[in-house]
């Protein structure tokens, strides 16, 4: 989308579903229950 803000230091991806289960794998979290806190809490989410 070209209407989208720029920051240098930022970095945003679209991926798809195989990405997402591939980055999770392994974590004990699912990504579902990442994004609810994220929009609950308007805050990162940093995996530990």
């Amino acid at each position: 989308n070209p209407n989208n803000s720029y920051d240098e230091g930022f970095i945003y991806s679209h991926v798809g579903s195989a990405v997402v289960s591939d980055v999770f794998s392994g974590t004990g979290r699912k990504h579902k229950d990442v994004v609810a806190k994220i929009k609950k809490t308007l805050d990162f989410f940093i995996f530990k």
